[in-house]
């Protein structure tokens, strides 16, 4: 039974369903998601997604796990994959051109005021980062400095961390996405690895890789049928992206991952998952302890969700 959450047609001429959203991705400068692709078909009217925070959120995993560690009721049900660019960067003159002239180098940590409603997910994707960039010229920990920069609140994605390096108080930063590309072209740096290129899907595991798609738990309790119909929603949102490479490609200014918003528990996004809680745990970007990965995945929303995407095939 459908309650309002459109069913979409992935065959949908993109002309007709995508032309306008797209203009606002790109202008918007959005980041992929599955949730945002299906948001901007028009296929997650109506329902719980009126208050979308509460019921369902595709997000990055250092919050996921943050929350679960600290209590949230939410269960796993999918894990999304889209990557995007990763790169460390430094000056020109500062003779960093690959990762193993890291090695006694300061790299640029960004640290922002304790907040009580979530964790320091900027300083934890670095923290990350410069883990898989030195770990590509196998240097240890104590070989290169991380050097704390504070971040004002409110402060534009990686303005600190690059006033820092202008003014020599670091040798090296990272970034990501869209802004994180804008940076680097406007400072003219020296793009010392390009992480989210790397074949080994190991190196490419940080913030957003792989995001975390979690369901509030009294809406499965209560109202299952609801989380079937959200997760169908992004499944056909998947399988319409394949199919319409270059309205993707157009709407967020990247080639390639048109094959990369579809939805699953698989084995090798768990195990990332699962790596990444590891670093996470290590590093203390937990708020209480570990978190119970298979404990938290539920995986039969997801199951029944195909099943209805594949019924209305028949």
């Amino acid at each position: 039974m459908n309650r309002g959450i459109g069913t979409g047609n992935a065959s949908t001429d993109a002309r007709s369903t995508w032309e306008p959203a797209a203009g606002v991705a790109t202008a918007s400068g959005a980041a992929p998601s599955v949730i945002g692709l299906a948001t901007r078909l028009g296929w997650l009217d109506g329902g719980p997604l009126a208050e979308p925070v509460r019921w369902l959120r595709e997000e990055d995993n250092v919050t996921a796990l943050h929350g679960r560690s600290a209590g949230r009721p939410t269960r796993l049900v999918g894990l999304s994959w889209i990557d995007g660019y990763q790169g460390v960067l430094a000056l020109p003159d500062a003779g960093i051109g690959e990762p193993a002239q890291l090695h006694g180098r300061r790299l640029a940590l960004p640290r922002r005021e304790p907040d009580r409603a979530g964790p320091d997910v900027a300083r934890a994707a670095a923290c990350r980062g410069f883990d898989a960039a030195t770990g590509l010229a196998c240097l240890f920990a104590d070989e290169y400095e991380l050097t704390d920069v504070a971040v004002a609140p409110g402060e534009a994605p990686y303005a600190a961390e690059t006033a820092a390096l202008l003014r020599g108080e670091v040798d090296a930063i990272y970034v990501a996405g869209t802004a994180g590309r804008a940076v680097a072209e406007r400072i003219g740096a020296v793009e010392v690895v390009d992480l989210g290129a790397h074949l080994d899907p190991a190196v490419r595991v940080n913030a957003t890789t792989p995001r975390a798609i979690t369901v509030d738990e009294k809406l499965l309790r209560h109202d299952p049928e609801w989380a079937v119909e959200l997760l169908a929603a992004l499944l056909r949102a998947g399988e319409w992206a394949e199919r319409q490479p270059r309205a993707i490609a157009d709407a967020y200014g990247a080639g390639g991952i048109e094959q990369q918003f579809h939805v699953d528990l698989s084995a090798h996004k768990l195990a990332a998952l699962e790596a990444q809680h590891g670093f996470l745990r290590h590093h203390g970007f937990l708020a209480d302890g570990e978190v119970d990965i298979v404990a938290w995945v539920d995986p039969a929303p997801l199951a029944a969700a195909r099943e209805l995407v594949l019924s209305e095939r028949a």
